[in-house]
């Protein structure tokens, strides 16, 4: 997991095989780090896809910017990120976006995702997002009286 975590990040392959030979005395080849990004990939993609069951009456929304490897340069992006509260107060993230910055495009692309993943009786969205970013629209928009 932590190769995986490191190549996420920005590091090469052939720097991760460096770094684990260095610090762990065990050497990883490049293609077996590929290979568990490619399994990495698969359950992360299955996880952002998987059906949201339930109520979650509450939404707290935040993004924060990260630099992440797009190809093969780090950019700053924005890392949108949806956490649902159930009935039972049990918190969980129902949702992580990547994308370009925090318009209200973006922040809808987002919304519409979670009610195709069946995200229903949100009463209430919590941000500490400054007006003007587009995230107020886009939750009158998709959640209407719920701001």
């Amino acid at each position: 997991m932590t190769l995986q975590a490191t190549v996420i990040q920005g590091v090469s392959t052939g720097k991760v095989c460096k770094i684990t030979a260095e610090l762990c005395g065990v050497t990883f080849s490049r293609s077996l780090v590929s290979q568990l990004l490619t399994e990495l990939e698969v359950d992360i993609q299955a996880w952002l896809k998987c059906p949201l069951e339930g109520q979650y009456p509450y939404l707290i929304v935040d993004a924060e910017c990260e630099e992440v490897c797009e190809n093969h340069k780090v950019v700053r992006k924005s890392a949108i990120i949806i956490e649902g509260i159930r009935k039972t107060g049990r918190r969980e993230i129902s949702g992580v976006y990547v994308a370009n910055s925090e318009t209200e495009t973006n922040w809808s692309e987002a919304f519409v995702d979670l009610k195709r993943r069946s995200l229903e009786g949100v009463k209430l969205v919590v941000s500490d997002a400054p007006p003007g970013r587009g995230l107020q629209d886009a939750i009158r928009r998709h959640f209407q009286g719920r701001l």
